[in-house]
């Protein structure tokens, strides 16, 4: 014969409570009484078969003959998986992914604005830098992502990662919810907007979030900093120190 082990709850645990209001005075357990021991155990069954009446869809049955122990048990191990996979599921539906494309010859503080704007509003943020055929780059791909990765170091949700490819087969492939895009100044619009309905039809789950940086950094670009930093300039304003340094070793090699 098989019962339902919640089904006695409500009498051994008002039962219970009753017992154990008689052991208790001012919040301290009255050690006087011999039965104090005895009722520690039932203590423990009870708790744990309160957990369980929370989660009724996952209420174990047990045969007639089950003892307290295997009832305590299955009961509690029962329960505790179900609080972790509640808890992870929750976590993961809460997670909002965001992926900041771009060549980043080099990172500028502009970039890094955006970044930290974005890492405010997003769980995770992917900085993904590009291989670019069509421009000839400074640094080299692993150089960038090494500039990167230094650059955004304080941001602990912050990662970046290179990729090749069309962008929207990225940000699925990294399950993106969204692409980050910088708008320096009304002449960004146009070419931004056409990419934005462009990767909105090729996939119409990703959505495209255009961020200003600070005005100071508007009229930052990655190819007037090169040029300013080729002819001798100081970009110590524009960029990072380290990439700042970056671009002083690598304009000195190619003059040599």
């Amino acid at each position: 014969m098989r019962v339902n082990a919640l089904n006695e709850l409500p009498s051994r645990s008002k039962a219970f409570d009753n017992k154990c209001g008689s052991l208790k005075c001012n919040g301290a357990v009255n050690h006087r009484l011999n039965d104090q021991t005895r009722l520690r155990p039932v203590c423990r069954r009870i708790e744990a078969m309160k957990i369980r009446a929370e989660a009724p869809d996952t209420v174990p049955v047990f045969n007639a003959g089950s003892s307290a122990k295997t009832v305590q048990r299955r009961a509690g191990r029962t329960a505790h998986l179900a609080v972790g996979i509640r808890s992870s599921l929750a976590t993961v539906s809460l997670m909002r992914t965001a992926i900041y494309p771009g060549s980043f010859d080099p990172i500028t503080n502009g970039h890094l604005d955006v970044i930290q704007r974005a890492a405010k509003l997003f769980d995770h943020v992917i900085v993904a830098i590009a291989t670019n055929d069509s421009k000839t780059p400074l640094f080299s791909l692993n150089e960038r992502r090494k500039l990167v990765t230094r650059a955004v170091k304080h941001l602990p949700n912050v990662e970046a990662d290179a990729f090749t490819g069309l962008l929207v087969k990225y940000v699925e492939g990294r399950s993106g919810d969204a692409i980050i895009r910088g708008l320096r100044a009304l002449s960004d619009f146009e070419f931004e907007f056409q990419l934005a309905l462009m990767n909105r039809k090729l996939n119409e789950r990703v959505e495209t979030i255009f961020m200003m940086p600070r005005d100071t950094y508007t009229f930052i670009s990655s190819r007037i900093v090169k040029e300013i930093a080729r002819l001798d300039g100081d970009v110590t304003a524009f960029v990072p120190e380290h990439v700042q340094t970056a671009l002083i070793r690598k304009f000195a090699k190619s003059s040599r």
